[in-house]
This record gives C-alpha cells, structure tokens and sequence, in this order.
C-alpha cells in the first residue's frame, strides 16, 4: 500500500474535489476513523482501536500521532494513511479528511482526539466535516482521551465553579459558533466538556474515582456518568496474537526487547527512574541537568542504594539528553524504549515492581506501593507550579508526604 493510496478516488463513484457537484454515493456500513494526538497517554487507546480495525475494508483510517510518527508501511493495514504534524492538526489533515469524506460518504465518521487539545484538533476537523456532512449530527461522534494530570486538575477546577452544568451548557454556544458559524474558538475547561451538546460524544477520564472524594466532586461524577468511560490500564482491549504483535510493533517494540523488559520486570531488586523533558532544546537541556543533579543527590543519600538494578525511561519529548541522563544513573542501565508510554509497559507487565523519578501520570496509573520516590521541584510543597497536582496526589492517597522529594531546580520556560 503507497501512502497516498487511501486517498484514490473509488471506483464507480463520483470524485471531483471539493465543491464537486455530484456527490458520492452512500456506502452502508462504511466508518471513516480519524485519530489525532499530540501527547502519549492516550495513545494506548487510540492505537488498540486503530490496530483492532486495521484489516477491516469497511472502516477507513486517518491519523496524525505527533509522539508516534509512522510510515505507510508501518500503518500495515487497509484503506490506512498517516499524516505527519508539528502541531494539533495540519492543514494537509484536514484536507486528506476531506478528500475523503467528498469521495465516499461514510455512515459513521468518528473522530478519536485528545481532550485538552480539542480546541486545535476537533474544531478544524468539524469546521470541515459540517460543511461536506449534511447530517452531521447524525453521523460523527467523539471520542475524547485525557491528555493526563491536565484533566484531573481541570475537573478540580470545574467542580468548584457555582453551577458547572449551566456554565458546560453555556460553553456549547461557544462551540456551535465556532464550529457552525466558523467564529473565533472561546476555549476553557467548560468548553472542554460541552461537546455532547453538539454530538454524541464519550470522555475517556483518568482515574475519576478521585472526584468521589468530595460533594462537589460527586456531583459532577454523576454529570458526567452517561458520557464518561474509564481511561483503565489493566489489559490490552480484545486482541488477537497477530494483532498485539502488530500493535507492539508501531510503538517499536520487537520480540527480543518484550523479553529483556519481563526479564527485568521479574526482579525484586530492579528500580525503573522516569525522566521528564521539553520540546525546546536549552529548557530541555536545563530540564536534563536538574535531573542529573538529583540523582547524584540520591545515590549519595541512599535512596538509589548502591547496586540497585536500574532501568531507565525517557520522555519523548526531546531524546538529545536521555544518554546523559541514563549516564548518572550508571554504567548497566537498560532503557526503556521512550517514545512509547510509560502505561503501555504497565499494562503488558513489563514494568519493574518500584520505580521513582519526576511528576507525572505514572503516579495516577501505577499501583501506589511501587513508588520509591516522587521528584518534585523545590517549591512544589510551598506553592509552587506543581503544587496543585502534588496536593491531589497527597489528598487522594496515591503518595505519601515521605515519598516527595523536592530536590529540582525551580525553572520555567522562558
């Protein structure tokens, strides 16, 4: 399959680009799946669901995955095509979509995206699919995957607010102009969580147990239950052998590597450390010697024993500095491949039992007796950027105020 060869127009239909006089024809049963993501959490989802369709000739496939860049031939199945982004969406997305949409009309067309970024992905795509879909309505659905501690901080934020259901239910009008009438996009947490209104929409949430905590937060447990699903990460969805392998292997992952991580993941004694990192080079690089520094300060003190079996997971964000930082660690460091997430090797096991390292999901997504250590900023516990996310995860139990240490470098980007 040529990577253009999804976009051929189909035989015996009508095909004139857009403005086309003849439309095509209907095709029963057709699914046009469009997958967009500029982060990783929920890329185990969206893949597991492009994976599980990949052979099927009846559903067409269209995906820009900023953290996981494939090729045709990576995309292996049918009616499969990949667009490369630097951003959100492109414009050659759109405009793949709506080749497509001209050339075929499909039954359904879903639209799987992350939830925070919506406003620069979802709202390009509807702008375009509203104009060629004359039932749109009827046709699209969405399916919206938290991009990670983001959302479980935007969720405290919103229960708090006097009455989030009326402001979500005046954040639709937001989205209706924008989308119908094309105006400027009013983009916030309430927005985030209006789509329903527009079309039939499920939020794929992290850990939502956690509002249960609180009245407020019950409250708006119980608004969202009929539009919600658990983000969970205790299994592969339903899966053939062929296509877990198929699977594994867009995220780089080959045969040899599945069996050094479960090799490493059987022993009691091996510590992973998870890294974090920047798209922009010089906050990367100060963001790399932070880290550097904590780890020296964390052999010296014991809290790395000496000895300890190390393994080592970098962010995709940037991997000009993980060596460096692989380096502190020690000499025998495995690597855990860093463009895949870090919950994908949780999920298939293949994780040692402890690990430490800086904020992130990880801590919402992994067992909270595996924490060894959390590091965080040296303002983190007085109020600094990453306050907020630290209190929740203090509040809901998932860390324990022993396991913080507040050892990096206080930065921003500048």
């Amino acid at each position: 399959m040529t990577a253009g060869s999804v976009l051929a127009p189909p035989t015996g239909r009508a095909y004139g680009g857009r403005g086309a006089t003849t439309p095509a024809r209907p095709v029963e049963g057709e699914v046009l799946k469009l997958y967009v993501d500029s982060t990783s959490l929920s890329l185990l989802r969206q893949v597991a669901d492009f994976v599980a369709c990949a052979d099927r000739e009846d559903v067409f496939k269209v995906a820009t995955w900023l953290r996981l860049p494939l090729t045709a031939e990576q995309m292996g199945g049918r009616n499969a095509h990949f667009v490369p982004q630097t951003a959100a969406v492109s414009g050659d997305f759109v405009d793949v979509v709506g080749r497509l949409v001209q050339a075929r009309r499909f039954e359904r067309i879903e639209i799987h995206a992350n939830q925070h970024h919506a406003g620069k992905s979802v709202v390009p795509l509807l702008r375009e699919l509203c104009l060629l879909v004359p039932d749109a309505r009827e046709r699209i659905s969405l399916d919206l995957y938290d991009d990670g501690n983001i959302g479980l901080l935007e969720r405290e934020v919103l229960k708090r607010q006097r009455d989030p259901e009326r402001q979500v239910a005046a954040a639709a009008n937001d989205l209706r102009r924008a989308v119908l009438a094309r105006q400027p996009l009013l983009w916030g947490i309430a927005q985030s969580y209006a789509w329903q209104h527009l079309f039939p929409t499920r939020y794929h949430l992290l850990r939502r147990d956690i509002l249960l905590r609180d009245e407020p937060g019950r409250r708006l447990h119980a608004y969202l239950e009929p539009y919600a699903a658990d983000m969970s990460f205790d299994g592969l969805p339903d899966l053939s052998p062929q296509q877990v392998e198929h699977y594994l292997g867009l995220f780089g992952l080959d045969g040899e590597q599945v069996a050094g991580l479960a090799e490493l993941a059987a022993d009691d004694s091996a510590l992973l450390f998870t890294a974090t990192g920047a798209w922009d080079d010089e906050f990367d690089a100060r963001l790399a010697a932070s880290q550097i520094e904590a780890i020296a300060a964390l052999r010296a003190d014991g809290t790395i024993p000496a000895g300890t079996r190390l393994a080592f997971k970098g962010h995709p964000a940037n991997l000009a500095n993980h060596a460096a930082i692989a380096a502190a660690l020690g000499d025998d460091v495995v690597h855990v491949p860093a463009r895949a997430p870090l919950e994908l090797f949780a999920v298939l096991g293949l994780l040692p039992r402890r690990y430490g390292g800086v904020v992130s999901s990880a801590q919402f997504t992994i067992p909270a007796d595996r924490l060894q250590f959390l590091l965080t900023d040296r303002t983190a516990v007085s109020g600094g950027p990453d306050a907020p996310l630290l209190d929740l995860m203090l509040e809901s139990g998932l860390v324990s105020p022993h396991q913080v240490v507040p050892v990096l470098v206080p930065m921003t980007l500048t």
